[in-house]
Order: C-alpha cells, then structure tokens, then sequence
C-alpha cells in the first residue's frame, strides 16, 4: 500500500507476487484445517461456512477497501486490510490442533518430502476407480457459471442497463442471493446427502441460465433482472456449497 508502481514498478509487483503466493498457501491450509476438523457429514455445512466467510471478505477487500482508500488512499486501505487478517490469527489461536492419522509420519529428507506432499496426492488420485471421471467433474461442474459469468456484464450493457444499476443488483442484492444459496446448498446435502445435493444443485444451476434467454427476450426490465440475477445467484451459491463439500471428501486426510 505504500509502494507507487511509477516510481517503484519492480518493488510494487514483488510486494503483489508474496501476497498472492502466500495467500494462495493460506487456502490450501485453511481447507486442509477445515477438512481434518469436520466429520463427513459436517462437510456439506463447513463448505457453506467456508463460502460464506469468502463472500464477506471478498466484500471486505473490494468495497470496503474502496471506501477506505476514499477516506484516507491506498495506504490506509491495505493496512485495514491486513489488520483484519486478526480475526482468523485469532481464532486459530483459539483452536485445537486436529488428530492427524495414525499412519502419517513426517517425511525424512528433501526428496521424501516432494513424493509425500507434491507427488503423493496425483498418485494417490490416480489409483482410485474412474479418477478421469472425477476430473470430468471437477473441471466441468463450475464451468458453466463461470463461462456466463465473463458474459453477463456485456449483456447486460448491451440490454440498455446503465452501470448503476447493475452494480446496485448485482453487487447486492446478489450477494445476499448467493449466501443464501450456499446455506441451502449445505442444508441439502444435510438433508438429502453429498451426491443427490451435487446432482440437485447441477440440475438446478443449468436450469438458472435460462433467465437470460427470458431476459434477452424481455429487454431493458429491472424487475426481470432482479429475478434473473437472484436466482442465477441463488443457485449459483448452492452449487458452490455443494461442490466444495464433494471436494473436501475426496481428500485424503494423509
């Protein structure tokens, strides 16, 4: 926050690069915590809390850093920013450590160390039946969502809504729309189980598309476009709730 990429290019994308490197070491941790905490039937629950905890930092980190910077520039922004990191230093002082596995002892050396935590998991996903399978789903389960998602902004430009407005529903009502998606993602899975909720959210996240095609038939409508950004959400964060449980069982705990 106090760099200036004019003056300071190099500083500014080094500072940039150790931010998203340790941040991205922080999910893997944080899911890992996660994973080894909950029991099977917890996960479906703990990947709704998980989503709603990144739905509030998100609005954290994009609008309310946005305000702060307003009040007092960048340099305030990201120093609230990484005051707030308090709040998961402080409840992970908070917690015990969980029970690892009985059969997992510390790699001893380099080399060791790379098969146990690098080349270990692909094996370990390889040996399972239909693993290409699982990849299928993996890869594809989202990837309607996020291949409309590049595309609603221009369609809805394009349809005659102003800038605001889409900010005002999207940003949101749309939020609100997508936490109440994953807490009934999660509560399915609790309900119904793991693989008819994943199959449940699917059906239900396909079928959320065809607001658009109802939209772009009905043209410049705020009301159409609050339904249609409402479910497109809801359905959108029940899915999410879903899959992140389906990805946490398939972890091995070593």
């Amino acid at each position: 926050g106090r760099t200036d990429p004019a003056t300071g290019l190099v500083f500014t994308v080094a500072a940039a690069v150790c931010v998203a490197f340790l941040s991205a070491t922080q999910d893997i941790v944080i899911d890992a915590m996660r994973i080894e905490l909950l029991k099977p039937e917890q996960q479906g629950i703990g990947a709704a809390a998980t989503q709603w905890g990144y739905r509030g930092g998100m609005l954290a980190s994009g609008a309310g850093a946005l305000y702060a910077a307003s009040f007092g520039g960048w340099a305030v922004a990201y120093t609230v920013m990484a005051l707030l990191m308090a709040v998961g230093i402080a409840s992970v002082l908070m917690m015990d450590e969980p029970a690892r596995p009985q059969d997992r002892t510390p790699p001893q050396g380099v080399a060791a160390w790379i098969d146990t935590a690098v080349v270990g998991p692909f094996r370990d996903m390889m040996r399972r039946d239909g693993w290409w399978l699982i990849l299928i789903v993996v890869v594809l389960y989202k990837f309607g969502d996020a291949l409309a998602g590049v595309m609603t902004s221009p369609f809805y430009v394009q349809t005659g809504f102003s800038k605001i407005e889409i900010a005002n529903i999207s940003k949101v009502f749309g939020v609100i729309a997508t936490l109440g998606g994953v807490a009934a993602g999660g509560a399915l899975i609790l309900r119904i189980g793991l693989y008819p909720g994943l199959l449940v959210a699917g059906i239900l996240q396909m079928l959320s598309n065809l607001m658009y095609v109802l939209l772009a038939v009905a043209g410049y409508d705020l009301a159409i476009l609050t339904a249609t950004i409402g479910i497109e959400n809801f359905t959108g964060g029940m899915g999410s709730g879903a899959f992140v449980a389906y990805l946490s069982l398939l972890c091995n705990a070593r």
